[in-house]
């Protein structure tokens, strides 16, 4: 056998391995879902988020409850990292649907009253000039100010007052 078919038996020992202990979790939800298309679940990455995603979204269940479910039949992690990897995965889920709402919202207040949004982000936008010139001509007075002395100043240090 050459070299390039042992890595592609190599490939699929492990993908078969793979699949059998994530069987368990499809067995799982079949039962408790039976709803859920089995072809479809076991194209999904086999990860705790992952499918908790996906069958979260094709059913009533509250994304927790999916969860506990997929994690009691999951394959032990293999990696110290593979937990924290999940939490950050779930976390980002959850902020990117909160972003996706903010911005939902956001155009939904443009499409409902353009002419008050638009002068809202002028008058925002004129704020924020203004803040920002003042910001910058009194750091600019205020150097100017140390570097050279007033005609005052100038003159009472000529005349040692």
């Amino acid at each position: 056998m050459s070299e390039h078919h042992q890595g592609t038996a190599v490939t699929d020992d492990s993908s078969k391995q793979n699949q059998n202990e994530w069987s368990l979790v499809y067995e799982a939800i079949a039962e408790r879902w039976p709803q859920i298309d089995q072809a479809e679940l076991r194209q999904c990455e086999q990860s705790i988020t992952a499918i908790t995603k996906h069958v979260s979204d094709q059913v009533e269940s509250a994304a927790d409850e999916v969860n506990a479910a997929v994690t009691e039949f999951a394959p032990e992690s293999h990696s110290v990292l593979e937990p924290v990897a999940e939490k950050l995965k779930q976390a980002s889920s959850t902020v990117g649907g909160s972003v996706s709402n903010a911005v939902e919202r956001v155009q939904y207040e443009i499409d409902e009253s353009p002419v008050k949004t638009s002068l809202g982000a002028l008058a925002a936008g004129f704020a924020l000039g203004v803040l920002a010139t003042t910001i910058y001509a009194r750091a600019h007075r205020d150097a100017t100010h140390r570097r050279h002395a007033t005609a005052w100043e100038q003159m009472r240090k000529r005349f040692g007052a």
